[in-house]
């Protein structure tokens, strides 16, 4: 039997010319040194300098390329808005936020306080028929004194009548005669919640 002579295909990487095979010349990029088809697996930093030339020689290339990359910048551009709506604020917020914050505080005005006027105790001596005085002294249930107790304190002390005399608007002690600058001092000294300065002498 003959042998079967195996006839293999030819190499598409080979041309031949006669009996001689002619390797193929490739066409590589002059700025990334890779095909024009691998151009976009290269470093990216290289990648935009390869895109002119694909723009000239490959256009077919070059738009799907580009094609990519306007893809991948959608989702990074819709990215901050959703960040923003979820609650974040801008960043110019933040700078608002920050200017208010360094604004001075207005000064408050003082409050006015009402200052409260000290009551009086009035001693009063009247001059009655006879050449016979009597010295009132109205205020002294103000500062909490029993009007009854005080009366029966005074008569005892200067050895005079005093009684309790209710008027319209206020109740006063009348006692007889004219001790107006003796129970001064004993009104200080027996009722020491009674400043001094807070009693005046008055003459009818």
């Amino acid at each position: 039997m003959d042998a079967k002579t195996e006839v293999q295909p030819p190499n598409q990487e080979e041309v031949k010319q006669g009996d001689k095979k002619m390797p193929i010349d490739v066409e590589y990029c002059p700025n990334c040194g890779l095909p024009p088809e691998y151009c976009e697996y290269g470093q990216k930093s290289v990648l935009d300098k390869c895109l002119p030339y694909l723009q000239e020689k490959h256009p077919e290339i070059y738009t799907r390329i580009t094609a990519a990359k306007t893809e991948e910048k959608a989702p990074e551009a819709a990215a901050p808005q959703e960040e923003q709506k979820a609650g974040e604020q801008p960043a110019n917020a933040e700078e608002k936020k920050t200017n208010e914050e360094v604004k001075e505080p207005k000064e408050s005005k003082p409050k006015k306080v009402a200052i409260k006027e000290e009551k009086k105790v009035t001693i009063t001596t009247q001059k009655r028929t006879n050449k016979k005085f009597l010295t009132v002294i109205a205020g002294l249930d103000s500062y909490g004194i029993v009007l009854k107790d005080a009366a029966k304190k005074f008569g005892k002390k200067f050895a005079c009548g005093s009684s309790v005399v209710a008027l319209a608007d206020r109740s006063t002690i009348e006692i007889q005669g004219d001790i107006a600058a003796e129970i001064v001092e004993y009104i200080t000294k027996e009722f020491p919640e009674i400043p001094e300065r807070v009693i005046q002498i008055k003459e009818k």
